[in-house]
């Protein structure tokens, strides 16, 4: 596992450099039909652990409140997810609506 940080900087470019302008955001699309990354650039990773990137090893990430505010916001219990996790299935349990959705391809 990689932690990886994104900046919408290109890090070639000087700090002051006037920002793209941006398109839509969201729409109805359940994916992606155009380069989503745009102006987006990778300009940190780490393979040490998943945190703050400037303290990347901690004894107890992510903390139990962390991992139950997780938890509690999903929209299924946790034996339902643990029940999507294992054993073999026919088909993939159905999904909702793409939230908040993709933009559709300006034409």
């Amino acid at each position: 596992m990689r932690q990886v940080e994104l900046t919408q900087r290109d890090p070639r470019l000087a700090a002051d450099a006037s920002a793209p302008s941006q398109g839509p955001q969201k729409g109805p699309a359940p994916a992606p039909q155009v380069d989503v990354f745009g102006n987006w650039f990778i300009t940190a990773s780490s393979s040490v652990g998943w945190g703050p990137i400037t303290r990347p090893v901690l004894d107890n990430f992510p903390t139990p409140e962390i991992e139950k505010r997780c938890s509690d916001s999903m929209p299924h219990n946790e034996a339902q997810r643990r029940e999507m996790m294992t054993g073999y299935k026919d088909q993939p349990p159905p999904h909702g609506d793409a939230v908040p959705g993709w933009p559709l391809r300006s034409e």
